[in-house]
């Protein structure tokens, strides 16, 4: 991170203190050991928020009510229920800030599982660090959120390094060393873009153009841009780092205008959204993910038939992901042998070859994940299929 990036954060955080100080109806000098002391004498629960796009990505929250049973079943956490409260941001930076705040004016709250969006994650950690609340995102990759090293602050998915390493990658091993970059006016679709870029430059790759494209831009606004690359540039894929709904437009209108070039998205794109908003036009997409739908790993099968056992049809990467996140906050507890976000904070970076059900992986001082598999998918006869590793 750069070092002006650094300071806004800084004082950022610094705002958030004080902002909060004055406003709050319940003002404390110490709101860490407030929250410490409320979660020690709470003898029936553990109190778990799960925030994110509930409406607009409900299989979410479908992964983590899966987890939630599954664990109370079980005899709970801690010998207590696992008792989750859902929040709908609606994606919006803003929105999750607000929800953050009423979050954390809950004392009983040990954790918060999300939030999804890499901006709104980011806009919401310095909240949840300031007031002792343990945040585990499921699905946000931006390097950003664990840039600074927030004590508090995890994720249960690899950051774009390494989904940006996987696409370049691919890409050299089919000789596509010649890409233009198409990037949404995001954190997301920067992060990303930055990470194609460097990766790609230090495998003899040539990135001959790098645009962004706003989520509100017109059709022809997007065709702009692929006739320009058709009449200046000769390439090889088109890298799309962009989130739906927007993205699938975009990417039909790559395929209406070169239907045989390849497009390779990131993990945002994998999505049974995809398919059914692009139709035709999204087969020969290619997306890196965390999900294997055709995996005989052990935790991801009894995952899997949970899930369709409970909700009658297929899970895909946001349900896979906020399941195991539920999954792994517990057991961190467990092995914490506490509720106490400091301790279980511990208990997470301790964890090494965690059985996911994407396949084991260790989690970083830093509270990022290291290990776990990344598969590429393609859009083939209206379904993803794997094609590697």
């Amino acid at each position: 991170m750069r070092g002006g990036d650094n300071m806004k954060r800084q004082l950022m955080f610094l705002m958030v203190a004080v902002v909060f100080t004055l406003c709050s109806c319940n003002k404390t000098d110490d709101p860490v050991a407030e929250r410490r002391n409320a979660i020690r004498k709470e003898r029936d629960a553990v109190y778990v928020a799960a925030c994110g796009p509930m409406s607009i990505k409900p299989a979410y929250r479908e992964g983590i009510e899966l987890a939630q049973n599954v664990i109370n079943q079980q005899g709970g956490v801690l010998g207590k229920r696992l008792e989750i409260t859902y929040y709908d941001d609606g994606a919006s930076p803003s929105k999750g800030q607000s929800i953050a705040y009423s979050v954390s004016n809950d004392k009983r709250v040990s954790a918060v599982v999300g939030h999804l969006e890499s901006g709104v994650s980011i806009a919401t950690s310095l909240i949840y660090q300031y007031y002792g609340v343990l945040m585990l995102s499921p699905v946000s990759t931006s390097e950003r959120l664990t840039k600074d090293g927030l004590s508090l602050i995890f994720r249960n998915i690899p950051s774009d390094a390494f989904f940006g390493r996987m696409m370049t990658d691919y890409c050299r091993s089919h000789g596509w060393n010649r890409i233009v970059v198409l990037e949404e006016e995001s954190q997301y679709g920067k992060s990303l873009a930055n990470s194609v870029e460097q990766s790609g430059n230090k495998n003899g790759m040539t990135v001959l153009d790098r645009i962004s494209y706003a989520k509100d831009d017109k059709d022809e606004e997007i065709r702009q841009i692929i006739a320009t690359w058709k009449k200046e540039f000769s390439f090889d894929c088109i890298i799309l780092a962009g989130t739906l709904p927007k993205a699938s437009s975009v990417l039909s209108l790559i395929h209406q205008e070169l239907p045989d070039m390849p497009v390779f998205g990131g993990d945002a794109l994998d999505m049974p959204d995809l398919i059914e908003q692009g139709g035709a036009l999204a087969n020969q997409t290619y997306v890196v993910s965390v999900y294997d739908g055709e995996s005989d790993y052990p935790a991801f099968r009894r995952f899997h038939d949970s899930y369709v056992s409970a909700y009658g049809k297929e899970p895909d990467k946001n349900s896979l992901q906020g399941y195991d996140a539920v999954m792994l906050l517990a057991g961190a507890m467990q092995k914490a042998g506490s509720a106490e976000p400091e301790k279980v904070a511990a208990a997470l970076r301790a964890v090494q070859d965690w059985d996911g059900p994407a396949g084991p992986y260790s989690m970083t001082e830093r509270g990022d994940i290291t290990g776990k598999d990344l598969v590429v998918r393609m859009v083939k006869d209206g379904k993803f299929v794997k094609i590697s590793p």
